[in-house]
């Protein structure tokens, strides 16, 4: 009926400047307008805004190219840290998730996909632990200059930090002779 083709109207006119976006994207870059769109998907399934799509596409085209992936991978990739870090999602933690990663990455033996599984495994965790996104990228960074990456990494440093979140008593004792604090879980 008639509320169908308002709908329809509102949506049109609410994707008008994303699709426009993506169309004008793909003229300056290698991308195609249709893989520029995969990635503005993705970000909307995150629950961005249309300006907050808007806004951040452009970094999310720089952390592809960076690191060499797809644009959707980079959007779910960005979108994920974004989640298990509790950051908002804006164009600054886009940037600055795509900057970590790109330094990361070109600092090491490790790779964006490789540190997508590692984050996988231990972003939430470490940020309930109260590291950053770069402390966390610094311990992958260490894990695979011991040629120790992805997964391997990922269920390791997992471990690790479930030990320190609930160490055992003799490991409390030593934190406590080192000056660190444990709360019991």
């Amino acid at each position: 009926g008639m509320a169908d083709i308002l709908d329809r109207d509102e949506r049109k006119r609410r994707i008008a400047p994303i699709r426009d976006q993506a169309i004008a994207l793909a003229s300056k870059t290698s991308y195609r307008h249709t893989e520029i769109a995969e990635a503005q998907a993705e970000l909307a399934s995150a629950g961005l805004k249309d300006r907050d799509i808007l806004e951040s596409t452009p970094s999310v085209l720089k952390t592809g190219k960076a690191g060499g992936i797809g644009l959707a991978e980079a959007a779910n990739l960005v979108t994920g840290l974004v989640t298990m870090y509790d950051l908002e999602k804006t164009r600054q933690n886009f940037e600055m998730l795509g900057d970590v990663l790109s330094k990361t990455a070109s600092d090491t033996k490790t790779d964006f996909s490789e540190m997508a599984e590692v984050f996988k495994y231990t972003g939430t965790q470490s940020n309930l632990l109260g590291l950053t996104v770069s402390r966390t990228a610094a311990l992958i960074s260490g894990l695979a200059a011991a040629n120790i990456n992805g997964s391997e990494a990922g269920t390791g440093l997992r471990a690790t930090l479930s030990r320190l979140a609930a160490p055992t008593e003799n490991a409390r004792r030593e934190l406590k002779n080192l000056g660190v604090a444990t709360k019991d879980a």
